[in-house]
């Protein structure tokens, strides 16, 4: 699996742990790749189970692909960190 990531810490405080939450994102749909090996005679059961393995990867990691976040509370009551305005690349 090859994918970049997005880590979002914020808003900022001056005790430990620095940070209210931190928000964590893929930038686009990860990259997959695998092999499968059949014996001999169950070659042509790769062309259907890959594409289908392949969308259930992708459906899998969706939730987690900008603009959506999954966001983490570093102290309680903490709110979610914000959606970011944009992005720089």
């Amino acid at each position: 699996i090859k994918a970049q990531l997005m880590v979002a810490l914020g808003p900022l405080v001056t005790m430990l742990p620095v940070v209210k939450a931190v928000a964590i994102s893929l930038m686009k749909a990860p990259e997959v790749d695998f092999d499968i090996t059949l014996t001999k005679g169950e070659t042509h059961v790769l062309n259907l189970v890959k594409p289908w393995l392949r969308s259930t990867i992708a459906a899998a990691f969706a939730p987690y692909v900008l603009p959506e976040r999954v966001g983490i509370p570093m102290e309680p009551g903490a709110p979610d960190s914000q959606k970011p305005e944009g992005i720089l690349q």
